[in-house]
């Protein structure tokens, strides 16, 4: 039977080994880093040599800036009813203006606009769906009777928080100044010591 080590040297050989493995490790994680380190170096060096190329590739980045700016926007728009309703009204607003020039081409036409009635050619839609279906406007309608009052009321909470988060943010009205008067004359008062009695 061989003889058994001493406790000491086992403990000393084990450390040992422990030490030279987490040199190892470290080396190991060291040249991992420097790796890493000399891609992200060679990536952008590249990226900064191609937009530095050409005058088309500095357009092209400049245009991918302005998109991501644009799609805020529209995020922050979708987020937001009041603005989807006011971002409606303002395309309404264009949309009436073709109108009106629509309507002074008609007159100039010699076609009065106001005697022609719109149906949204529901009648024609019927007769080439074969009499069944639902045209658009009949779409529509059904749209705007089952959700009209669901937007509306959602249109008008949006307002009110909208308007609540305004009036909060402004800062409160300045208190009107004091004006001074004279002031009272101060009386002392002289407090006596409390005896105890014996």
């Amino acid at each position: 039977m061989p003889p058994i080590p001493e406790a000491p040297q086992l403990e000393e050989d084990l450390s040992v080994l422990l030490d030279e493995q987490a040199r190892r490790l470290k080396k190991k994680r060291q040249r991992a880093n420097w790796v890493i380190l000399a891609f992200l170096l060679t990536l952008g060096g590249s990226g900064g040599a191609w937009y530095a190329k050409s005058p088309e590739n500095r357009a092209a980045v400049a245009e991918i800036l302005q998109n991501l700016k644009e799609g805020r926007k529209d995020i922050a728009l979708v987020t937001d009813p009041v603005e989807m309703a006011q971002q409606f009204d303002e395309s309404l607003a264009e949309i009436n203006t073709r109108k009106e020039a629509i309507d002074q081409a008609s007159m100039a036409m010699g076609i009065d606009p106001t005697n022609v009635a719109e149906d949204g050619m529901n009648a024609e839609m019927k007769d080439m769906m074969g009499g069944e279906g639902r045209t658009v406007a009949e779409r529509n309608l059904m749209l705007k009777q089952n959700m009209g009052g669901f937007a509306d009321a959602q249109l008008k909470r949006a307002q009110a928080k909208k308007a609540a988060r305004e009036a909060k943010a402004q800062p409160a009205a300045a208190p009107a100044p004091r004006q001074e008067t004279a002031a009272a004359p101060v009386r002392q008062t002289v407090s006596q010591p409390i005896v105890l009695g014996n």
